[in-house]
Parts: structure tokens; C-alpha cells; sequence
């Protein structure tokens, strides 16, 4: 399963990664690093993440790794990509990421200016009871 968000992060996302309990792999086979959080104290079952950033966007990409290689050369090996545990998992790793996200200008939280503009101007129902 993937999700994409910005590259403007506030963390790196392998700080954040390491937040949610995962540590970095580099396959010598493959020449790419990924990432892995241990569900037990086996090397299997883990969940195994690959990181991309395009242009803008980083690409998060995780799977369930149920078991290693089973044949001697192969690259195949029992991994989960749409089960719930790894839906589960994608989204405790995107609320984390989700926290590194700047808030933009536009997006100004609610202050005290904001209110007092909004009492100046009172709604239908104040205007309804209003005294005379």
C-alpha cells in the first residue's frame, strides 16, 4: 500500500520513520535501502517500507513481509499488501508524517483577531432577539 504527501516536512522522513520504530536496511543485492519495524524479535514477520521522493512528493510504499526468500536466487518471498495490519500500519506512519507538515499562511489558525471580527458582525439570531 502507498500514500504520497509533500517533501516540505518539518523532520526528514527518516526521522519520522524512526519515530514510529523503524530502522534503515541496505540490500547489496538489490543496492537499495529501505526500512523495517520488527513485529517480533524474529527477522519475519516485519514490515517493510521503501521510501521515494519524485519532484515534490514522497511515496511511501509498505508491505508485510511474512517470511524470507524461499528459493535460493528468487526475489519472490510471502509478503501482505493490502491486508488490515498493513492498512493499520500505514496510518499510524501518516499521522506521524502528517505532524511534519507546515502549516501554510493561508491556513491561519483561529485568534483573537478572527473572533473579534466575527462579534462585530452578529448573526441572524442575535439579530432576532435584539433589543429595542
Amino acid at each position: 500500500m502507498k500514500f504520497k504527501t509533500t517533501t516540505n516536512l518539518t523532520h526528514t522522513p527518516e526521522n519520522v520513520l524512526k519515530n514510529c520504530g523503524y530502522f534503515s536496511i541496505f540490500n547489496r543485492k538489490t543496492q537499495k535501502g529501505s526500512f523495517v519495524r520488527k513485529i517480533t524479535g524474529n527477522r519475519y514477520p516485519r514490515f517493510h517500507l521503501y521510501l521515494k521522493e519524485i519532484d515534490d512528493e514522497l511515496i511511501f510504499d509498505l508491505h508485510l513481509d511474512q517470511s524470507g526468500t524461499v528459493y535460493a536466487g528468487q526475489k519472490a518471498h510471502n509478503a501482505d499488501y493490502d491486508s488490515p495490519e498493513v492498512k493499520q500500519e500505514l496510518v499510524r506512519i501518516f499521522q506521524e508524517v502528517k505532524k511534519t507538515i507546515p502549516v501554510s499562511k493561508e491556513e491561519k489558525p483561529l485568534d483573537q483577531t478572527t473572533l473579534s471580527q466575527t462579534e462585530n458582525h452578529p448573526n441572524w439570531l442575535s439579530k432576532l432577539f435584539k433589543k429595542n
